[in-house]
């Protein structure tokens, strides 16, 4: 057979046998896989809701409110309506309002979500010169100063500077300037066995935190005072020399606030208080060595809210 015939033929045998073989291997192994391009939904999750149930803490005064999942109650749902309304004063009253009516056990599901829109509520009240019944304005006089205001009205210099805006660094007052006041009286209630640490300005809620408490009921029962404040704390335990703010090992977090017994409560109690922790997740549990702990931020805050001489009542229930 002449080339010019012969290669061609091979040529097409050869190209032929290929494509047996790619068009059996094919069928035998099935389709080739699809690509599945994720929904939206599926790529991105959304971010959880956060709850008011006793497993999850609330927003701290220094973060914006946040949404929170309420009850089908139609006063808890007109009251969350109107926190994101940003109408602080008229969510707080109907969330006071639930409270008033429908009388849940305290620190029961239901209450914890009317607390919860509460504290958001007073948060917005406390940090800004939004109107509220409980705000005064006071004119600074020739010779005050932020310490005395702060006194007079029973509350903290850090509360004024939060609710004016004043800058930390230059808090420069003079007379005439007018200042928005959050007054006291302050008090705080601690129930060991819900892990729940209330604050109440008079004798309304003001704000729920979630601790933690001693192991083995470390933590005393009675009645005690803020007598004693401390940022950025140095811990001393017994017998060993004292452990640097920022150590893993200090235990009391970023804030101290020591606590004094008083009335009928033994006086022999002493070296307790409420402090931060660098173990957040220990929050909720009886881990401590028979002080209250709460979450650092949350301390933070709750140190600028009450001034020494706050009433503090521990109890079981």
């Amino acid at each position: 057979m002449y080339w010019y015939i012969k290669y061609p033929l091979l040529f097409l045998l050869v190209f032929a046998l290929g494509g047996l073989a790619w068009w059996g291997l094919r069928h035998r192994s099935g389709p080739p896989d699809t690509a599945v391009t994720p929904s939206p939904a599926a790529a991105v999750a959304p971010a959880a809701t956060p709850t008011t149930g006793q497993g999850s803490p609330l927003t701290p005064l220094s973060q914006p409110t946040k949404p929170v999942v309420v009850a089908d109650d139609p006063q808890l749902r007109a009251a969350f309506e109107k926190l994101r309304a940003e109408e602080p004063l008229a969510a707080r009253e109907l969330a006071f309002r639930y409270l008033n009516t429908a009388q849940p056990a305290e620190l029961s599901p239901l209450w914890l979500r009317a607390a919860a829109i509460i504290s958001h509520a007073n948060i917005q009240l406390f940090t800004t010169n939004t109107p509220a019944p409980e705000k005064v304005r006071c004119v600074i006089q020739p010779g005050d100063t932020l310490i005395g205001i702060a006194n007079r009205y029973t509350t903290t210099v850090a509360a004024i500077e939060r609710a004016n805006q004043l800058n930390s660094a230059r808090m420069a007052i003079y007379p005439g300037l007018v200042l928005n006041i959050y007054p006291g009286p302050w008090s705080i209630v601690v129930v060991k066995s819900k892990f729940g640490l209330l604050v109440r300005h008079g004798d309304r809620l003001f704000k729920y935190y979630r601790v933690g408490i001693g192991r083995q009921n470390r933590t005393p029962v009675g009645t005690f005072r803020v007598n004693s404040k401390v940022p950025r704390p140095v811990w001393t335990p017994p017998g060993r020399p004292g452990v640097p703010f920022g150590n893993p090992e200090n235990v009391l977090g970023t804030r101290w606030l020591g606590l004094q017994p008083i009335e009928k409560t033994d006086s022999t109690l002493k070296g307790f208080g409420i402090h931060g922790t660098w173990q957040p997740d220990s929050i909720g549990t009886a881990a401590s060595e028979g002080c209250v702990r709460m979450k650092n931020d949350e301390v933070n805050e709750l140190f600028d809210l009450v001034p020494i001489g706050t009433r503090v009542e521990i109890r079981d229930e």
